[in-house]
């Protein structure tokens, strides 16, 4: 008789863990940082900022110098070959000009692409080809084309 009431009481006991729900006070939470990721889709860019023209006079000639100011977008600058440009004046390549960078900022390089003796009305054209300016994630810039006439 006392087994069986044992084997009850065990019955009971088994019976009321199963059906009651444990609760804890305490939740202990545990995060691991795996992988810290940063994917850039976003291709480098160059934009014409400004351009100035000054005028000397030389000989009874007006000879004009201009400047012409770009800049480089891009945070993670992994090659720069801003000195790949190419530049005609009337449609003739010319290779007798400065690119001097100005300032350099996060994100953002500035230039400045001086030219010397050059007319009244000549047609300036500055090819930035593909490919110059590439990232760390090797986004590269597109072909841009800036053309500007003196007057």
């Amino acid at each position: 008789m006392i087994k069986k009431i044992i084997i009850i009481i065990i019955f009971i006991f088994v019976l009321s863990i199963c059906f009651f729900e444990v609760q804890a006070k305490y939740i202990f939470n545990k995060e691991i940082l795996i992988a810290n990721i940063t994917i850039d889709t976003i291709n480098p860019k160059v934009e014409l900022m400004n351009i100035k023209n000054t005028l000397y006079k030389e000989n009874n000639k007006e000879i004009y110098s201009v400047s012409i100011e770009i800049k480089i977008i891009e945070t993670a600058v992994k090659i720069n070959n801003i000195d790949k440009i190419k530049i005609e004046v009337d449609k003739s390549e010319i290779k007798n000009y400065e690119i001097n960078k100005l300032e350099s900022n996060l994100g953002e390089i500035l230039y400045e692409i001086k030219m010397d003796n050059l007319l009244k009305n000549q047609e300036i054209q500055i090819y930035i080809p593909e490919n110059i300016i590439v990232d760390n994630s090797n986004n590269t810039n597109d072909e841009q084309t800036i053309n500007y006439k003196i007057l």
